[in-house]
Order: C-alpha cells, then sequence, then structure tokens
C-alpha cells in the first residue's frame, strides 16, 4: 500500500475473518493503518499456546473505510504465506514428496 500515491484509495481499518464455510466466519483481527508505506505483515496465528498457523478454507480480508472517507480502494497485491509442513499417509511413515513439477506448480497463491 502507499498512501502518496493512492490517497482516499488507501484502506484505513481492514477487518480479517476466517472459517470454514461463508457461515462460520469468525473475527480474527481488525487493523487500523495510518498512512501505510509498502508491504504490511500481519500474523494470523490459530490463538493457542504456542502459537500454530491458521487452519481455515475460508480468508476475507474487508476494507471498513479508506482515508479520507475514499468509496473505492487499491490494493496491488496480496501474499498469504504458510509453513510447509511434511504430510504422511494414514497408517504409514511414509511422507508424501511434493517435489513433482506438477505439485510445485501449485505450490503458491498468486
Amino acid at each position: 500500500m502507499d498512501f502518496k500515491q493512492d490517497e482516499s484509495y488507501t484502506p484505513q481499518r481492514i477487518l480479517i475473518r476466517s472459517g470454514t464455510t461463508l457461515h462460520d466466519l469468525q473475527d480474527l483481527q481488525e487493523i487500523t493503518l495510518n498512512e501505510p508505506m509498502g508491504w504490511l505483515d500481519i500474523d494470523l496465528n490459530d490463538g493457542e499456546t504456542p502459537p500454530g498457523p491458521l487452519r481455515a478454507n475460508i480468508i476475507q480480508l474487508s476494507i471498513l473505510t479508506n482515508h479520507q472517507n475514499g468509496k473505492d480502494s487499491h490494493l496491488r497485491q496480496l501474499k498469504i504465506k504458510a509453513p510447509k509442513d511434511q504430510i504422511k499417509l494414514e497408517d504409514s511413515e511414509a511422507v508424501i514428496p511434493f517435489s513433482s513439477d506438477e505439485f510445485q506448480m501449485f505450490s503458491d497463491l498468486r
């Protein structure tokens, strides 16, 4: 985000929700931004101790208000990152090797 470039198109309050369906979304965080510049890192852990990765089918990012009461928003790119865990087959110690070109092609969200 770049407040100097976007001015009233820059989000000021953002609400992040997660859940398994659209009907059971839970509020995770509400973030208030003051003239943001550059990337914004938001930690989405599961709220447990010790914190672990968020487990959800849906992550919803809602822009509640913009700076200067703007009506539209500009978000040029959104990256969601997660730890890469080894997945084990049921009743086995074998690890699924996600190393083929076909699997690697879908390893990142754009």
